[in-house]
């Protein structure tokens, strides 16, 4: 999947944070949470977190996915964040659309976020939990780096909210 989304074009830029590029990375995620319905993260916490003050030890790493559309210009295909925290960098959310899907953005973009992450001094790089319910690529992307099969609390456990009256 690797080879074929670099053979394809897609190219991978690390962007500045901005107002534009958060509201953009938000309407992605938003559709995608529409189209797979699943709750994930809150838009609010995605901006408390893009908002939190880099330093040396904390960044939020926002990347793009493009390809060369029909009338040669860059046509946005997926997004992905990840966080940095001291020499650990965590996969938080990933995006592709249609076209992302078919020239494999997604892989191209994990492992572009992989690169910097190595680059930028990190010696771990957490891509999230692997079960029956991860999605056949991504599942197949975390076996061919040997991911470890592991289940947090709150990936099998849901707690409602609840409303105390005094």
């Amino acid at each position: 999947a690797l080879r074929k989304g670099l053979k394809s074009g897609v190219t991978v830029v690390n962007s500045q944070l901005s107002k534009e590029k958060l509201i953009e990375l938000l309407h992605q995620y938003e559709e995608l949470q529409k189209a797979r319905e699943f709750s994930g993260l809150t838009s609010a916490m995605i901006h408390a977190l893009a908002n939190y003050k880099e330093s040396v030890t904390w960044k939020f790493n926002l990347y793009f996915a493009n390809v060369v559309g029909p009338s040669e210009d860059f046509l946005n295909i997926g997004s992905l964040v990840t966080i940095k925290a001291g020499d650990t960098c965590t996969y938080l959310i990933g995006t592709t659309n249609e076209t992302g899907r078919k020239f494999q953005a997604n892989s191209v973009l994990l492992w572009s976020a992989l690169l910097d992450a190595k680059s930028n001094g990190c010696r771990w790089f957490d891509i999230g939990g692997l079960s029956e319910e991860t999605p056949n690529g991504i599942a197949e992307f975390k076996k061919g780096l040997n991911a470890i099969p592991y289940s947090l609390v709150g990936e099998w456990l849901f707690f409602p909210k609840i409303i105390l009256k005094r």
